[in-house]
């Protein structure tokens, strides 16, 4: 869609972009303070965690659709089709909701921590929960069955991904882990400087490589991850990274405040 979203931690306001002009145009309020939105896919909806609960906002008026009575909420996502937002929280349960009308379609409890992170697989058959205490939960969308416990370490678990057979995700302490959830495999596990980043079709990530003058972007197979190729920048540090969605391009941020792309 054309619009972007952006809320800063300790305000009580998210604020709607328009990309193409740089334009606010809207501004949503919480009665206490918000700590995360998701747009939907289509950019009608705007779903929102603060410390009071959860709200779903109509995008285009400015109405609020959904106010949930949850206690203090952490987490939202919406699924890639826009389907089912979800949200998360205090109460260590994710709620799933109607992602056009904020209706409650389900609840999964039992988790062992409060839900500091959530994200949908790429198929959206499958939701990711991230607790405080270093698990990550895996949930069947459909039934409610939960599927799997993975953990990741000390602390909050972060940036959960799901795509195709490979889990990923990032714990507070720094460590980034990869997962094939076929057979509860750890594919790679190593304490980074910098975010590692999968590729949309699950074939590869890139990964900091001997601090941050160098990244590799390793292929993922049966067996272990293998090199496909190096990112040198020998005068300047990486700050971030990003792949592109054929999976064919590398962008990276240096220290200098230039972009780069590469080919991979």
């Amino acid at each position: 869609n054309k619009r972007f979203l952006t809320t800063s931690f300790k305000t009580m306001r998210i604020h709607l972009w328009e990309t193409e002009t740089g334009k606010k145009k809207l501004t949503f309020s919480h009665p206490r303070e918000v700590v995360e939105a998701a747009i939907s896919p289509d950019g009608t909806r705007v779903i929102s965690a603060g410390y009071d609960d959860v709200r779903m906002w109509d995008a285009t008026t400015g109405q609020e659709i959904m106010h949930g009575d949850t206690q203090s909420a952490y987490a939202v996502a919406y699924s890639h089709r826009g389907k089912f937002a979800a949200s998360g929280g205090v109460d260590q349960t994710v709620y799933l909701w109607d992602g056009t009308t904020g209706t409650a379609v389900r609840r999964f409890p039992g988790h062992t921590g409060q839900i500091y992170s959530l994200a949908f697989s790429d198929d959206d058959r499958t939701l990711l929960a991230g607790t405080n205490d270093g698990k990550l939960f895996m949930w069947d969308v459909a039934t409610g069955k939960q599927l799997q416990i993975y953990t990741t370490g000390p602390g909050a678990t972060r940036q959960p991904s799901l795509i195709r057979d490979i889990l990923s995700a990032v714990n507070d302490g720094g460590r980034r882990l990869l997962w094939d959830v076929r057979n509860g495999h750890t594919i790679f596990s190593d304490e980074l400087d910098l975010p590692m980043v999968l590729a949309a079709n699950g074939d590869f990530f890139i990964t900091p490589d001997r601090g941050l003058q160098y990244l590799k972007a390793m292929r993922i197979d049966s067996s272990a991850p293998r090199a496909l190729t190096q990112l040198r920048d020998p005068d300047l540090n990486f700050s971030s990274v990003a792949i592109s969605p054929l999976g064919d391009t590398a962008v990276t941020g240096s220290s200098d405040g230039t972009l780069r792309t590469w080919q991979i």
